[in-house]
């Protein structure tokens, strides 16, 4: 004998906005949670970037401002610009994922405005992992990269 369920209009709407209602407040709090996070990722990145310079060029650079990337099929990068400490020179450093021997590491560059990118180091390595991954400079991904990274920036537009 089938189970008959019967709901007035009324009891219907009622529940369908609450239904609805506790989805919407479940989805402004998702929101919430990924723009706080967003900046948090961009916080954590600018650290890590300038504990690398501060290791490979002692006092020389200070990491400034985020710079968004504007190509929706980089997300595993972020830029920063970068001011020299001695003259003021600004440049960029950009911090990206890339595929190593010991798996995927983030990899900084960094350019400046008469200059190609250069390779700085990959970030939160230390001990004997660091040292060989420091002496496979010529890597095949780090050549990539280098010549990849002036079209995912745009950097049409040089640093002034």
């Amino acid at each position: 004998m089938p189970i008959k369920n019967k709901m007035n209009a009324k009891e219907f709407w009622r529940l369908f906005g609450l239904i609805s209602a506790i989805i919407t407040v479940l989805f402004f709090i998702n929101f919430a949670f990924i723009k706080l996070s967003k900046n948090f990722w961009a916080a954590g990145l600018k650290e890590s970037v300038q504990t690398l310079l501060d290791q490979k060029y002692p006092d020389k650079w200070n990491v400034g401002d985020f710079k968004a990337i504007d190509n929706p099929f980089y997300y595993s990068a972020a830029s920063y610009i970068i001011t020299s400490r001695e003259n003021g020179r600004k440049g960029y450093a950009v911090i990206i994922r890339t595929p190593t021997l010991y798996g995927p590491y983030p990899a900084v560059f960094i350019k400046l405005k008469d200059s190609d990118f250069e390779f700085a180091g990959y970030s939160g390595l230390s001990g004997r992992v660091q040292k060989l991954m420091e002496e496979r400079k010529s890597d095949i991904f780090i050549s990539y990269w280098q010549s990849r990274l002036p079209k995912i920036l745009n950097l049409a537009q040089e640093v002034k």
